[in-house]
């Protein structure tokens, strides 16, 4: 897998607007739809708007990429989540974010991110539907 570099993910968050178009007129899907289908989930069946997520930095691998978990947490508020990135890496960075109320954590460890990736959308996924919905906003 080939490493991201701080400009691909500084691109990806200056410019996230124009990738969701190009990629909704390229699939049909906005970011939203995508991570969904990639999950098996229906639509009405997970609650982002709101959803309290943080993303940590990781010093192992190969160390922290600049500006990935900032471009973690704009996808994320893009999608609609109440989304921050810890200031704190690695146990630190977990154990600052579950004491902020993180209800789901994005991380990535460059060996294991391959493995780890489709997993991390069914789980967020499935953790969301188990949350007690009272109702149902499309974001």
């Amino acid at each position: 897998m080939t490493r991201l570099t701080e400009a691909d993910v500084t691109t990806l968050t200056r410019e996230l607007g124009t990738f969701e178009a190009r990629l909704l007129e390229a699939t049909g899907l906005d970011l939203r739809g995508l991570a969904l289908r990639a999950a098996g989930m229906e639509d009405c069946c997970v609650q982002l708007r709101g959803a309290r997520i943080a993303a940590v930095p990781m010093t192992a691998g190969d160390g922290v990429i600049t500006g990935f978990t900032a471009c973690v947490v704009a996808v994320l508020l893009h999608l609609g989540c109440d989304a921050w990135a810890s200031t704190q890496p690695d146990v630190r960075g977990i154990q600052a974010a579950v004491a902020a109320g993180a209800g789901v954590l994005f991380l990535a460890d460059q060996d294991l991110l391959e493995q780890f990736a489709g997993a991390a959308v069914a789980q967020v996924a499935a953790h969301l539907t188990k949350s007690e919905i009272t109702e149902v906003v499309p974001v």
